[in-house]
């Protein structure tokens, strides 16, 4: 998926999203319409980190057969799956819907150390049992976890998961947190584990 194929699909999900009840860290939350080009678009973000990292350079991004979601091709012949989910407080997203004021900025403020790693490991085990099924067929599987929490700044994340022991994924070579768009930082990228 190219550029403007993802800008042609974001501008018909922001035009859709005037009869959706969820607004709340919604960017994932669009059905399966819009999954691959949701998916597509973070993905390209997460690009230049993950070439940093590894000193490699990504020829394309091409949406997977879920699983994987999508597939970096790395000199033709490499391929990395990539397998996206979405950190989000379920509370506050029915509290928003439920137009709960109260409880939807309480639970916007609700993120610690504790339940912020909690939420992850739970992500990870899930997507776990996902890479024990296709890891075998991709020279990495990475998990990239995508998170549009208000309170969930980059700086944020990265102060709730350092020092974290994160449990052994045997499937898992890597997984990271992509933040929201941040001015001055574009979409930041803190390393949970992996090489």
């Amino acid at each position: 998926m190219n550029d403007e194929e993802i800008l042609r699909g974001i501008e018909r999900y922001i035009a859709d999203q005037k009869h959706v009840k969820r607004r709340h860290a919604s960017f994932f939350y669009a059905g399966r319409k819009y999954k691959g080009i949701g998916e597509a678009s973070i993905a390209q973000e997460f690009v230049p980190s993950l070439e940093r990292i590894l000193g490699i350079s990504v020829d394309r991004v091409v949406n997977g057969d879920d699983p994987p979601d999508i597939v970096f091709e790395v000199n033709d012949i490499r391929k990395f799956a990539i397998e996206l989910t979405e950190l989000v407080n379920p509370k506050a997203i029915t509290a928003q819907i439920n137009k709960d004021d109260a409880l939807y900025a309480a639970e916007c403020l609700n993120w610690d150390s504790t339940n912020t790693c909690e939420r992850i490991e739970s992500l990870l085990g899930k997507k776990q049992s996902v890479a024990e099924k296709i890891a075998i067929s991709y020279e990495r599987y990475t998990v990239l976890i995508h998170t549009d929490e208000t309170m969930l700044t980059s700086y944020q994340v990265s102060r709730f998961v350092s020092g974290h022991k994160w449990p052994e994924y045997s499937n898992i070579d890597d997984a990271y947190v992509i933040c929201s768009y941040e001015p001055g930082n574009g979409y930041p990228v803190i390393k949970l584990f992996g090489s």
